[in-house]
């Protein structure tokens, strides 16, 4: 007859495995480690997407548009008329001039400019261009409101004088 032998339970057989039984503290440790790491890298992607955007944008290089809208002058100002021919060296050289002298100097006319602006301008630029600066804009003047203005030669050299006053203005402020 068997015996009655009381059967072992599973846990004498086997028994039961170790478990760690971490702290409550670790856990809210690692818990604030992986939130604050998650809202570092949301604001880094912020700061780059913002930094994206503002270098989307270059600042535009006046020398070298002014040059160009000159030397397309030149080629061909003896189908233009002299007002014309006046109008697009000052519209060339206002950019130019507004990265210099300011805002201000838009909204100026020739006197005005002349009057404000000239002994600033010999600081900020040299003798020797603004002198040349002022006989363009003089000669600008003179091209759009005299009454006879076929002479090739005088816009000519006025465009020539531009370019090389666009091309000795200094690049920084």
């Amino acid at each position: 007859m068997p015996d009655n032998d009381p059967i072992p339970d599973i846990k004498d057989i086997f028994p039961p495995p170790q478990i760690f039984d971490p702290d409550i503290a670790t856990i809210v440790y690692i818990g604030l480690l992986i939130a604050s790491s998650i809202l570092l890298s949301y604001f880094l992607i912020i700061w780059l997407k913002i930094k994206k955007k503002k270098t989307l944008h270059p600042t535009p290089d006046h020398h070298k548009n002014a040059l160009d809208e000159l030397h397309d002058l030149k080629l061909n100002y003896t189908q233009i008329p002299a007002k014309e021919v006046a109008s697009r060296i000052i519209s060339s050289l206002r950019p130019l001039m507004s990265s210099q002298f300011g805002r201000s100097f838009l909204y100026s006319t020739t006197d005005e400019f002349l009057k404000h602006f000239k002994e600033y301008s010999n600081e900020l630029i040299g003798m020797e261009s603004s002198e040349e600066l002022l006989k363009i804009i003089t000669a600008c003047d003179q091209l759009r409101f005299s009454p006879s203005n076929d002479n090739n030669s005088e816009r000519e050299s006025l465009i020539s004088n531009s370019i090389e006053l666009v091309r000795n203005f200094p690049k920084d402020k």
